[in-house]
C-alpha cells in the first residue's frame, strides 16, 4: 500500500454505486470489492442503499485516511508501485465531501453476465462466456489478485438458473423498488445500465420503464456482440426513451479487434453501428487500453472519426496492463502513433 495517508479519499464511494440484479451485491466503484446487499437495511429504510452500514464505514475511514480495504488491488496497489490508478486518472482523488453519508449521484444497474463475448481484460463476474469456458476446461494457471479464473460454488448456482428465475425472486422484486426508491430522491441523476449484455437482457425495457422521468441520462453500455436483428428489435422498443445513449466498448478494428472481443465479429460490429446511426440512436465510445489494444488504437480512432471516446486503463489482469512492454514492442507503436 502506498505510505502517504493524505490520498486515501476518493469521491467515487460518495458519488457512484452498482447495483448488480443477478448476484444480489453493490460496489462502490467498478473495481472495488463488491458487498452484499443488506436487504434488512433497505426494508426498513427504502431508497437508502446507498447508505448501507459498511458503506458508511468506508465512506468515514476515507475522511480520516484510512485505507479501506475494498480498493487495494484498484488503487492502493497500483499507487504504491507508482503506476496510474483509477482514482487518480479519475481526478477522485480531491477531497470533496466531508461526511460519510450521501445521496449518490450516479447509479449503475447490472443486469447480469450472460454475455455471448469473452474480451480479453473481462472475467466471469461479467461475461457467461468467461464463466462457460472455465466450467469446461477449468482454472487458469495464472496467478491474479482476484478469482477470476476459477468458478466457485456461488458461480455455478448462478450458471444455472435461468433468467427467469432470477427475475422472479422475491429478492430481485425488492431490489427493483429500491432502485425506484433511490431514484425518486434527490441526488442521482443518471443511470448507467450495464451487464454481461444488456441487450441479451430480457427485460430491457421493462426495467428502463421503471427508472422515472426525472433521470434525464440514461447510458447502456454495450460490446455490441449481439445478433444484428436482435439487436434493431430491442433498439426500436426503447426508441420512446429519449434519455437514452449507448455507450459502445471497443478499441481496435478487424482482427485486432476479433482477438481483444473474443465472441463477436468485425463485421458484425460494424452491422450494429449501421443499425445505430440508421435509427438516430446517440452513442460514444470506451476503449480498455491494454499493452494489446495500443496496437491498434490508432486504426481505431481513424475508424470512429470524430465520435466521443473514453479512456480507462486496464489493471486486471496485471500482464495486460499498459506498463508490460518488451522494449521492441515499445519501439513498434511509438513508431505507429508518432
Amino acid at each position: 500500500m502506498t505510505t502517504d495517508p493524505s490520498t486515501y479519499f476518493c469521491s467515487q464511494k460518495f458519488t457512484w454505486l452498482s447495483v448488480d440484479l443477478e448476484k444480489l451485491q453493490t460496489q462502490s466503484c467498478c473495481a472495488a470489492s463488491p458487498e452484499k446487499i443488506n436487504f434488512n437495511h433497505i426494508k426498513d429504510r427504502p431508497g437508502d442503499l446507498f447508505n448501507s452500514p459498511a458503506l458508511l464505514k468506508e465512506r468515514q475511514d476515507m475522511l480520516n485516511n484510512i485505507p479501506v480495504p475494498s480498493c487495494d488491488i484498484t488503487c492502493w496497489q497500483p499507487e504504491s508501485k507508482s503506476m496510474p490508478s483509477r482514482r487518480l486518472l479519475m481526478n477522485t482523488n480531491i477531497r470533496t465531501h466531508n461526511l460519510a453519508e450521501s445521496f449518490g449521484e450516479s447509479l449503475n444497474i447490472i443486469t447480469g453476465s450472460d454475455c455471448n463475448m469473452s474480451c480479453l481484460y473481462c472475467c466471469k463476474t461479467y461475461s457467461s462466456a468467461w464463466a462457460r469456458d472455465l466450467d469446461t476446461n477449468g482454472s487458469y494457471a495464472i496467478e491474479t489478485n482476484d478469482d477470476r479464473y476459477t468458478l466457485s460454488p456461488r458461480d455455478k448456482v448462478i450458471m444455472d438458473l435461468s433468467q427467469k428465475q432470477i427475475k422472479n425472486g422475491q429478492l430481485h422484486k425488492q431490489l427493483i423498488n429500491e432502485i425506484q426508491s433511490i431514484c425518486d430522491q434527490p441526488g442521482v441523476t443518471e443511470i448507467v445500465i450495464t451487464g454481461g449484455e444488456p441487450f441479451l437482457y430480457l427485460g430491457l425495457e421493462d426495467l428502463i420503464s421503471k427508472i422515472p422521468t426525472k433521470i434525464n441520462t440514461i447510458k447502456i453500455w454495450s460490446g455490441l456482440g449481439v445478433d444484428p436483428v436482435r439487436f434493431e428489435k430491442e433498439l426500436k422498443k426503447l426508441s420512446r426513451f429519449t434519455e437514452i445513449e449507448i455507450v459502445i466498448s471497443a478499441e481496435a478494428t478487424e482482427k485486432l479487434y476479433e482477438l481483444l472481443r473474443y465472441g463477436n465479429t468485425w463485421e458484425r460490429f460494424q452491422q450494429n453501428i449501421k443499425i445505430l446511426e440508421s435509427q438516430s440512436v446517440r452513442h460514444s465510445f470506451y476503449a480498455t487500453v491494454t499493452n494489446l489494444s495500443l496496437f491498434g488504437i490508432h486504426d481505431f480512432l481513424s475508424y470512429i472519426g470524430s465520435k466521443e471516446i473514453v479512456y480507462s486503463l486496464c489493471t486486471q489482469p496485471e500482464f495486460l496492463c499498459v506498463n508490460v512492454l518488451d522494449p521492441d514492442s515499445k519501439q513498434k507503436i511509438a513508431t505507429h502513433l508518432g
